[in-house]
């Protein structure tokens, strides 16, 4: 009966033991769990995307005559030259402008740069004229044809050349985005040039 007795002893003892591990392991197993789930949230928690997205633009040159963007002269002379320095576009060693002289108050010349390719939106307009010592208009008149109507922007060319320089932010339709010079308020005896226009997508 006492050898019975002791060998449940040592069954039950062996039993306890045997449980007490496996609920040391659960516990462990689990604690393990948990410090890999907060890992995995803190590294979700820190990564970052970044996105660029491209810039829609369209610029035209005074030699550009294509479909989908094109300079033209409505009327006057505009006749083409190389001189001064930095006209667009800078990496084309055979870069020139058309020009025009500015008779006493009157318009005798007008000239337009079209885009025809660009969605409706919003967009910034910038004009690049080149770096010259002549004489030049101090108020030649950039007129932005838009959704809205037509809005003259009047800017020094003896200032700020090679450079864009903003004719301001509109709103245009799709394929209409158009930009006309003329010589009609510069100043007497001065000069007009055209050479690059370029339309920047503020928002759609």
């Amino acid at each position: 009966m006492s050898g019975k007795v002791l060998r449940s002893g040592w069954v039950i003892g062996l039993m306890c033991l045997a449980f007490a591990i496996l609920v040391g392991y659960a516990n462990s197993a689990a604690a393990d769990s948990a410090v890999d789930i907060y890992l995995t949230v803190q590294i979700q928690d820190t990564s970052t995307t970044t996105t660029t997205l491209p810039i829609i633009e369209c610029i035209i040159d005074n030699k550009d005559d294509l479909s989908e963007k094109y300079f033209q002269t409505l009327y006057g002379s505009w006749r083409t030259n190389n001189g001064g320095t930095a006209r667009w576009d800078p990496a084309d060693p055979t870069a020139d402008y058309r020009w025009e002289y500015s008779q006493a108050g009157a318009e005798t010349a007008r000239a337009e740069w079209v885009c025809t390719s660009l969605a409706g939106g919003s967009y910034e307009v910038f004009a690049w004229w080149p770096i010259l010592t002549y004489s030049m208009g101090q108020n030649v008149a950039y007129e932005v044809h838009h959704a809205e109507g037509v809005t003259t922007v009047r800017k020094h060319q003896g200032l700020n050349g090679g450079q864009w320089n903003s004719l301001g932010t509109y709103t245009f339709d799709a394929g209409s985005h158009v930009v006309q010079i003329h010589n009609g308020e510069a100043g007497p005896g001065t000069y007009v040039v055209a050479d690059a226009v370029r339309f920047v997508q503020v928002s759609p």
